[in-house]
């Protein structure tokens, strides 16, 4: 009969709190859409034209560990693509639906997709196959950032890793550097494989001799970047050069060389992936 739910009804079918509904209502009763009467209840107004554009929703889903506060607090590759997807959406009319494993049950996420209007999906960083395979079902786009399928027929978006290795070998090499250390992450045969590999291959094409003892396996944080470098620059026959995993243990191996008087980049080049704001360095890394 043209008359709508009460606000504790209606906030309870759009799972919302009621606060948010009632700044939902003053829109529409701004707009001539609805007229609220006291003590009777909230109408419309079946007499005015509605001009409403249907919403386009592009989902994004968080693993355990990230949401939109986490990508906002710092300036690496996945803050770089959820606001580049962000500014994109915006200029294309979509919204964004952002949710995170952090804050509710895969199944919960799915049955939640379920019921709003989904145009595609994005899954930022690792989630497993089972779980984005299970959001096929909507026939939607998805998109995989930092993560490919193999064998599937899924767009994936990835750093190449190998060949940022391997350029970054060739590059000390140019600079003349032949004694070159490696901070590579304990889990190097699981987490980003390419990067060790386009480390070794590109020694291997520039002629360097593979040297165990400038492999060195290093957390990813500041502390152990400091431990490392310590050990490195102990060494009979010390590298000139190092690549890093991250920013993190680069941020530390930075740390370590200063307080030895080691300059970088005039005594020492230090290259590493960008991961976290390296603005908190009175210098630069090479």
């Amino acid at each position: 009969q043209g008359k709508l739910p009460t606000e504790r009804v209606l906030a309870n079918q759009l799972e919302v709190s009621r606060g948010t509904l009632r700044v939902a209502l003053d829109e529409l009763e701004k707009n001539g859409l609805i007229t609220r009467h006291r003590n009777k209840g909230t109408f419309l107004n079946t007499n005015k034209k509605l001009n409403v554009t249907v919403s386009k929703n592009l989902v994004i889903i968080f693993p355990v560990g990230f949401n939109y506060n986490t990508l906002s607090g710092n300036t690496g590759f996945y803050s770089e693509i959820y606001f580049s997807i962000l500014k994109e959406a915006s200029k294309l009319e979509y919204s964004l639906v952002t949710l995170s494993l952090d804050e509710m049950d895969k199944n919960v996420i799915y049955e939640k997709c379920k019921n709003i209007k989904v145009d595609g999906f994005v899954f930022m960083m690792n989630h497993t196959t089972e779980l984005i395979n299970n959001f096929k079902k909507f026939k939607k786009p998805i998109l995989i950032v930092d993560r490919k399928i193999e064998g599937s027929e899924i767009n994936s978006l990835n750093i190449n890793s190998y060949q940022g290795s391997f350029l970054a070998v060739q590059y000390l090499y140019d600079l003349g550097h032949r004694q070159i250390a490696f901070l590579n992450h304990p889990r190097w045969q699981i987490i980003n494989q390419e990067r060790a590999a386009g480390f070794f291959d590109g020694l291997k094409y520039c002629g360097i001799p593979k040297n165990e003892t400038l492999h060195k396996l290093c957390k990813p944080n500041a502390e152990n970047g400091v431990k490392v470098m310590r050990e490195l620059l102990t060494l009979a026959k010390r590298p000139t050069a190092a690549l890093c995993f991250d920013t993190s243990m680069a941020l530390g191996a930075f740390k370590e060389c200063a307080n030895q008087g080691v300059q970088i980049p005039k005594d020492f080049s230090l290259i590493a992936f960008r991961g976290y704001p390296t603005s908190s360095l009175n210098s630069i890394i090479t």
